[in-house]
């Protein structure tokens, strides 16, 4: 086989990789330390990797491969000045083939040349408005992120993007369906209080709230237990028709105990 099928098969084979990872997280930024491990894998010397995140005015480093990236990470932090914050702040790319003859961040170019790092490439992830991650490698090879290399960059880059936009995606989704069925389990609740105490849906809720207080507990969960204490099951797992909308709740039963 030719080395290009090779390098194309490596890949492809690391971008489902990331794919796979960033969708599969539950919490995005617990996956962004096998993003780091995968993209440094990906890129030909195999540079150690970061991944820096924007928090507001505050940038932080969630991922790296090695020690040396985060006291490089450290240093821009002090000086308020590096590769990778500029990367941020320019939406661009910031390449550096030789630190030695380098001007800028005095500071963190100080610390680089004393890791060892002798080449550089920040990547930052473009999605919809300014960016808040970028993908940072560092090289103690000189000139290590040629053509080829940033290329192969600007592919991760752009895949970890769509990937951690399906993730955070998923992550909406899931949220608002658990919403969706504490809603439907504390309104199945509400209507039991109401035909149990022959109060108003107002009254229902004061009743909930005031139990939910009392035990310093979650309105869904005091709701769980007075469908269970009415029906003496759990409440069923809610499920969405072609719609979207919950199926309607079965009838209720009459004669249970009060709650207490």
């Amino acid at each position: 086989m030719a080395d290009h099928d090779l390098i194309t098969d490596d890949l492809a084979t690391g971008l489902t990789e990331l794919t796979r990872t960033l969708v599969a997280a539950r919490d995005i930024e617990q996956a962004w330390d096998q993003v780091a491990t995968i993209a440094a894998r990906m890129v030909p010397e195999q540079p150690m990797a970061g991944v820096t995140l924007r928090m507001g005015e505050h940038v932080q480093l969630v991922a790296a491969t090695d020690a040396p990236v985060a006291r490089i990470e450290e240093a821009q932090q002090r000086s308020g000045r590096g590769p990778g914050l500029e990367a941020l702040d320019t939406a661009a790319p910031v390449s550096v083939p030789d630190i030695g003859a380098e001007r800028r961040w005095a500071e963190c170019r100080a610390e680089m040349l004393a890791e060892g790092i002798r080449s550089l490439h920040c990547e930052p992830l473009i999605a919809d408005g300014p960016p808040i991650v970028a993908l940072n490698f560092y090289s103690a090879i000189p000139h290590a992120f040629d053509r080829r290399a940033r290329q192969l960059i600007t592919i991760i880059a752009a895949v970890v993007s769509a990937a951690t936009a399906a993730a955070r995606q998923a992550e909406l989704s899931e949220q608002l369906r658990a919403a969706l069925a504490s809603r439907s389990v504390i309104d199945q609740a509400l209507g039991i209080i109401m035909g149990r105490e022959r109060c108003t849906r107002s009254a229902a809720v004061t009743v909930l709230r005031d139990v939910s207080q009392r035990r310093n507990t979650k309105l869904a969960v005091v709701a769980a237990d007075v469908i269970r204490s009415c029906t003496g099951a759990d409440p069923e797992d809610l499920h969405f028709n072609e719609s979207g909308r919950p199926p309607v709740p079965p009838g209720q039963r009459t004669g249970a105990q009060r709650l207490r």
